[in-house]
């Protein structure tokens, strides 16, 4: 009994986790002088019909993110786009402002130890985040271009479908 009990809490702790994967890239439109930078969040290594299916799930790297301003900001020399010369290994600090109800606004630092720990605003941890490189696309439709190179997975109870459907 006390066997089935360890296998249930260990398996509903493990489905209570989200993993979420965020790329760093750009979005360039046909009359764009020049690319945005910008992040994506998605479940999977997505495809160019994933990539194209919702224009929510990407966020404007951004020098501030606080307040009412969603986006992302990268400190390092590991952000790079969009040139991609993005690194994982070698950003300090990745601020992640997806909504603004619910609140989900994390930051990770590299100097606190890897896994790197998602700290909100409250001081607390709400996951990690491991540097994962690895997959990238390049995607294109008629009127504009998406490209990036995924950083880093995060574990968290916060999906890429709860980020995507949050209020910005």
């Amino acid at each position: 009994m006390h066997l089935f009990y360890f296998i249930f809490v260990t398996l509903s702790a493990t489905l209570a986790y989200a993993d979420f994967d965020l790329y760093d890239g750009y979005v360039k439109g046909w009359q764009d002088d020049f690319p945005t930078s910008t992040w994506f969040v998605f479940a999977s290594p997505p495809n160019c019909d994933d990539v194209f299916s919702s224009l929510t799930q990407s966020y404007a790297e951004m020098d501030d993110v606080s307040g009412d301003h969603t986006g992302v900001r990268c400190e390092g020399a590991g952000c790079g786009s969009p040139d991609r010369s993005s690194d994982p290994y070698n950003v300090d600090v990745l601020e992640m402002h997806f909504a603004n109800n619910p609140l989900w606004h994390f930051t990770i630092y590299k100097d606190r130890g890897s896994p790197y720990k998602m700290y909100g605003l409250d001081g607390k941890t709400y996951g990690e985040c491991i540097p994962f490189p690895g997959h990238s696309f390049d995607c294109l439709d008629w009127v504009i271009a998406r490209s990036a190179s995924r950083m880093f997975r995060c574990y968290t109870e916060v999906s890429a479908a709860e980020i995507e459907g949050g209020e910005r």
